[in-house]
């Protein structure tokens, strides 16, 4: 590690040279150039520099796609063709961005957030890519084309490769997370230590950015998580002040315009999120108006507001009020009032619920036609839950759902918005998604856990069940695939969790079979060095 007081001292040497020759010679041997910050009283550039994990993790997400992939020509026309279908087919929460659909001609990504999005799914889509009739990892790459320049250096072992991917890919899902400890940053690092030391032993060159991942874990003991200092908020102002109108004024009115835009948008969406509760519909009209205008009602202020103002609470569709009562006998599963009846009764015991048709005195009727109202999506912790019978869209009707301390892949069928003595219940109905033994272990199933994902039967789904909306956990991604192992249902779904709150929490419901026949797979010798790995890391 540089010693920041050296650094300081060369940077005021360069302040004080003369010409840019000098100035370049002291970058040159010492790294460093003048800074206003180094003016900053307690300011040291070297403990107060953390890496930007969000430029330099997803650098090489990218440097994997072109380096290795592409370079490597691991992937030949079909392969591409393959390899960009398989994108286009995945069923992305709407809270998202999407991926381009043009990937097997442009393999480049305008946005990190992006190649953040590429690398959750790297080892499913490539997996598609590279697989045999059994299901397993060729053992040779596509043959490279004589006309080829420059021609691959490195070993181009796809085995290798696609262990090096799911090293990749646990490694992000680990430390990308919004709360993390001491012993996920060590795992996290030891992960990304081994993709780069497989990339060394394959002799694929690796840039400044490797050496660089290798320091996240004093960064993070330092700073904390990476949303503590990776700059995709600061990239997301730029886009903002790239929208504003300038009509190439100079003499300060484009800096004036800038500024005014700025304050104007920071003053709208703390009004957007600061009306009190009793605020009245027309003022809620008047704020959404302006916001319209202002052409700042899509994706991320929308969501932005939804987190700020939900926190733990559920927040129905604007202008529920207005909603009709739904006539619960009349719904398309009408085994619905029942199942609600007896939901009710067990969560509320002291209500003594009923159905209309045994009302009694002292109890309390959940009458089928004037208690419920049916509602097409509610938003839980900024996150929206849409559902299969929404009229206007099917989007977000997947999620994962908290059921005994477990996430359990689901659909979302209904909302409920239930009307009580004194209050107002939120319920969803749901079917479990179905897995079983007969599913084959795949090279992944190791680590599911960190990838929050299960394998379950494309479209094939269990009876009909009520929850409470809290359950409600996260927005889940869909990656259709096929198998030729399983003599019937070859379609399958990959269910991969989108909560990045900690990986602690990403804890599917895993197939019986899975502890059984994992050693069988390729992963052995890598999970056997991160196992010795972490006894080190702890000890230390």
């Amino acid at each position: 590690m540089r010693d920041d007081w050296k650094l300081l001292e060369h940077a005021h040497r360069s302040k004080l040279s003369t010409t840019k020759a000098a100035r370049k010679s002291i970058l040159d041997e010492h790294g460093v150039r003048y800074s206003v910050l180094n003016e900053l009283p307690g300011w040291l550039p070297m403990r107060r520099s953390p890496i930007d994990f969000m430029h330099n993790f997803y650098t090489l997400v990218k440097r994997f796609l072109f380096d290795i992939v592409t370079t490597g020509h691991l992937l030949d026309s079909t392969g591409w063709d393959l390899f960009q279908d398989s994108i286009n087919s995945v069923i992305w929460p709407s809270g998202i961005g999407r991926l381009p659909k043009n990937l097997a001609d442009d393999h480049g990504l305008p946005k990190a957030d992006q190649w953040r999005r590429l690398s959750s799914i790297y080892p499913f889509i490539l997996w598609l890519c590279w697989r045999d009739h059994r299901d397993e990892i060729k053992a040779s790459a596509p043959p490279v084309p004589a006309s080829a320049k420059p021609q691959p250096t490195f070993k181009r072992d796809l085995r290798t490769i696609y262990k090096l991917v799911l090293y990749l890919s646990v490694s992000e899902r680990i430390l990308a997370s919004k709360a993390i400890s001491i012993n996920d940053i060590d795992r996290g690092q030891a992960y990304l230590q081994l993709y780069c030391q497989g990339l060394e032993s394959l002799g694929v060159h690796q840039t400044i950015n490797s050496h660089l991942a290798m320091h996240y874990s004093l960064v993070f003991r330092q700073y904390g998580p990476a949303y503590a200092t990776w700059l995709f908020g600061f990239e997301r102002f730029n886009g903002v002040l790239e929208d504003v109108n300038l009509n190439g004024h100079g003499g300060g009115e484009m800096e004036y315009s800038l500024a005014r835009d700025w304050v104007e948008k920071h003053r709208l969406y703390e009004l957007a999120i600061s009306l009190p509760k009793g605020a009245s519909d027309k003022e809620h009209k008047l704020v959404q108006q302006a916001i319209d205008q202002k052409g700042l009602d899509r994706g991320t202020l929308r969501t932005q507001i939804a987190q700020f103002t939900s926190g733990d609470s559920i927040l129905p569709p604007r202008l529920t009020s207005k909603t009709k009562l739904t006539s619960l006998r009349g719904l398309q599963h009408p085994q619905v009032y029942q199942l609600l009846v007896g939901f009710l009764q067990h969560k509320f015991p002291d209500l003594n619920v009923v159905d209309d048709m045994t009302a009694e005195l002292g109890t309390t009727v959940l009458f089928a036609s004037r208690s419920a109202k049916v509602l097409p999506f509610i938003v839980k912790d900024g996150i929206r839950f849409g559902s299969a019978t929404a009229t206007q869209t099917n989007a977000d009707q997947f999620a994962g759902v908290l059921m005994h301390d477990t996430r359990v892949p689901c659909k979302i069928i209904y909302h409920f918005e239930i009307h009580l003595p004194d209050q107002v219940f939120y319920c969803s109905a749901v079917q479990k998604m179905v897995s079983d033994d007969r599913i084959p272990v795949m090279p992944w199933d190791h680590f599911a856990t960190d990838l929050g994902v299960n394998i379950v039967y494309e479209n094939i789904f269990g009876p009909l069940e009520i929850i409470a909306s809290s359950q409600l956990s996260c927005a889940v991604a869909i990656i259709p695939i096929t198998t030729d192992v399983l003599a019937e249902e070859k379609s399958l779904w990959v269910v991969q969790s989108f909560d990045r709150v900690s990986p602690k929490k990403d804890l599917f419901l895993f197939r019986n079979s899975f502890t059984s026949r994992l050693g069988l797979k390729l992963m052995t010798t890598g999970c056997a060095v991160i196992q010795t790995k972490m006894v080190t890391l702890q000890a230390r």
